[in-house]
């Protein structure tokens, strides 16, 4: 292999990525997403210990779901969209408390049931489950894509995400393709609004999905913009100054960078007696 190293950047070069940092960056990204199965497991959890297990869509009505509660012996408040279990909680000058002296924070899903927050179990497990199924897609597509950096040498400005996926060994000509629609970090395509709803003493309460609860991002997304890559690439774009950044920074600026950081590699074309070209990397 020649070190590329030895050569200087110029404008004429032609650039590859090391095998290794593709392999790597993709089975971090396979991690993160087992980390994205795990919360997207929990909802369902929640979502299979309500009614039951009866609430199969959200098309379920008030009426159908208070009969689901009342056919296993719990008593409605109607007032409040929601049911509770005598068993475990019991009025006393008409507010409800929990029998049991040891409360703990599932005290109340146990005795409890809100019909908008048993519906919203289901609207969130079905962001969760979409969020999931599009990046099982997207790391299998980036695992298998071919590396090409058109969409960074053909241009004079590059975005951010095409110059990141570089740097992590993956092919930017992903974006724009089947499942990269519009690709961007700041994508919220499953975002679900919270949902308000009361208990049994008519206290309001509010839940959300927590899908783009770190700073406004998705799991994955955040994991890319917490990379220092992220960091190193937006200095690039701004010179020290994020507040003036626009998403896009010079293509050559970035190529010069990559390359001398080692994130790309020259690739070199020796010429057989024959003629014949061959790629050396």
């Amino acid at each position: 292999m020649i070190n590329t190293a030895l050569s200087r950047f110029n404008e004429d070069m032609r650039f590859t990525i090391s095998e290794k940092l593709t392999q790597r960056t993709i089975s971090e990204l396979k991690k993160e997403l087992d980390i994205v199965e795990q919360s997207l497991n929990d909802w369902k959890k929640k979502l299979d210990s309500r009614a039951f297990g009866k609430i199969k869509d959200n098309n379920i009505t008030y009426e159908e779901w208070r009969e689901i509660y009342i056919s296993h012996g719990w008593v409605e408040i109607s007032a409040h969209n929601c049911c509770y279990d005598p068993q475990g909680i019991t009025f006393e000058n008409g507010l409800g408390k929990l029998k049991s002296n040891k409360e703990n924070d599932n005290a109340d899903e146990q005795y409890f049931a809100s019909y908008e927050l048993d519906i919203s179990y289901l609207d969130i497990w079905k962001a969760w489950s979409r969020y999931h199924q599009k990046w099982r897609l997207r790391i299998d597509k980036l695992a298998l894509e071919t590396f090409n950096m058109g969409r960074v040498t053909q241009t004079n400005f590059t975005r951010l995400e095409d110059a990141l996926l570089v740097t992590l060994g993956l092919s930017p000509s992903v974006v724009g393709t089947k499942g990269f629609e519009n690709f961007s970090l700041e994508e919220k395509l499953f975002k679900t609004n919270k949902v308000n709803y009361k208990n049994y003493n008519g206290f309001a309460f509010e839940i959300s999905s927590n899908l783009y609860s770190n700073d406004g991002y998705g799991h994955i997304e955040w994991y890319l913009k917490s990379r220092k890559e992220y960091t190193l690439i937006e200095r690039i774009g701004t010179r020290g100054q994020p507040s003036q950044f626009n998403d896009r920074l010079s293509s050559q600026k970035f190529l010069k960078w990559a390359y001398e950081n080692k994130y790309i590699e020259q690739i070199i074309k020796a010429v057989n007696p024959d003629g014949n070209n061959i790629r050396i990397n």
